[in-house]
């Protein structure tokens, strides 16, 4: 969810540096001039506290055209560990019963 909204990993995202600029970009040729948003790339913590104008504007950008991709990875995500759950019962029931179990006590379960 982190890398689909804000570009960054978790830990990039609380860990990254506040970049986030808007500039002034001027095109000589046509006599025009224009807003730019530099750094949006990767938003971090520290650039929603410091640019929360510019960061929730490009997040929510990044929301609406990653949440497809984003679903589609948290349903096979959910299916997969179902999947695996079921397959390996008996590995783990035996984890269970023989290593948790001793161990750390009944109330204790993988």
């Amino acid at each position: 969810m982190t890398e689909g909204i804000t570009g960054a990993s978790p830990v990039g995202f609380f860990l990254g540096e506040g970049d986030l600029m808007e500039s002034t970009v001027s095109d000589v040729g046509l006599g025009t001039t224009s807003m730019a948003v530099t750094g949006a790339g990767e938003i971090s913590l520290s650039d929603i506290i410091q640019q929360p104008g510019l960061a929730l504007p490009v997040m929510s950008s990044n929301l609406q055209s990653n949440m497809l991709p984003m679903a589609i990875a948290g349903f096979t995500t959910a299916a997969t560990f179902r999947i695996g759950k079921r397959l390996l019962r008996k590995q783990i029931n035996s984890v269970n019963r023989n290593i948790v179990k001793p161990v750390l006590g009944a109330g204790v379960k993988l």
